[in-house]
Protein backbone atom coordinates (compact mmCIF):
# COMPACT_ATOMS: atom_id res chain seq x y z
CA UNK A 1 0.00 0.00 0.00
CA UNK A 2 1.59 3.25 -1.09
CA UNK A 3 1.57 6.03 1.73
CA UNK A 4 1.19 9.50 2.05
CA UNK A 5 4.32 11.90 1.64
CA UNK A 6 3.30 13.02 4.94
CA UNK A 7 6.46 12.11 7.55
CA UNK A 8 4.33 10.52 10.08
CA UNK A 9 2.68 8.09 8.06
CA UNK A 10 5.09 5.09 8.15
CA UNK A 11 4.89 4.95 11.91
CA UNK A 12 0.97 5.99 11.86
CA UNK A 13 0.53 2.40 9.21
CA UNK A 14 2.88 0.62 11.32
CA UNK A 15 1.47 1.33 14.81
CA UNK A 16 -1.61 0.06 13.15
CA UNK A 17 -0.20 -2.70 11.46
CA UNK A 18 1.00 -3.70 14.65
CA UNK A 19 -2.12 -3.27 17.22
CA UNK A 20 -4.24 -5.21 14.59
CA UNK A 21 -1.74 -8.49 14.96
CA UNK A 22 -0.22 -7.75 19.04
CA UNK A 23 -3.09 -5.55 20.51
CA UNK A 24 -0.99 -5.42 23.93
CA UNK A 25 2.54 -4.68 22.25
CA UNK A 26 3.72 -0.63 22.64
CA UNK A 27 5.69 1.02 19.96
CA UNK A 28 7.69 3.41 20.48
CA UNK A 29 9.62 5.71 17.95
CA UNK A 30 13.28 6.41 19.08
CA UNK A 31 15.42 9.32 17.75
CA UNK A 32 12.94 9.96 15.28
CA UNK A 33 14.31 6.68 13.21
CA UNK A 34 14.13 3.32 15.01
CA UNK A 35 11.08 1.86 16.34
CA UNK A 36 11.04 -0.24 18.92
CA UNK A 37 7.74 -2.96 19.48
CA UNK A 38 7.59 -3.46 23.31
CA UNK A 39 5.48 -6.81 24.06
CA UNK A 40 4.47 -7.76 28.45
CA UNK A 41 5.82 -10.91 28.85
CA UNK A 42 5.22 -12.62 32.16
CA UNK A 43 7.05 -15.71 33.35
CA UNK A 44 5.86 -17.89 36.10
CA UNK A 45 8.59 -20.34 37.40
CA UNK A 46 6.07 -22.54 38.42
CA UNK A 47 5.90 -23.47 34.97
CA UNK A 48 9.59 -23.15 34.12
CA UNK A 49 9.38 -25.77 36.86
CA UNK A 50 7.46 -28.03 35.10
CA UNK A 51 9.04 -27.93 32.19
CA UNK A 52 12.08 -28.58 33.53
CA UNK A 53 10.95 -31.40 35.07
CA UNK A 54 9.81 -33.22 31.77
CA UNK A 55 12.93 -32.49 30.41
CA UNK A 56 14.97 -34.44 33.19
CA UNK A 57 16.19 -31.16 34.71
CA UNK A 58 16.52 -30.51 37.96
CA UNK A 59 13.95 -27.60 39.26
CA UNK A 60 15.60 -24.63 40.98
CA UNK A 61 15.24 -24.03 44.61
Amino acid sequence: MPLDDDSGAFEREFRAAVASVLPTARVECVAGTVIAVKLPVRISFAVKAAEGQRQGTPSPG
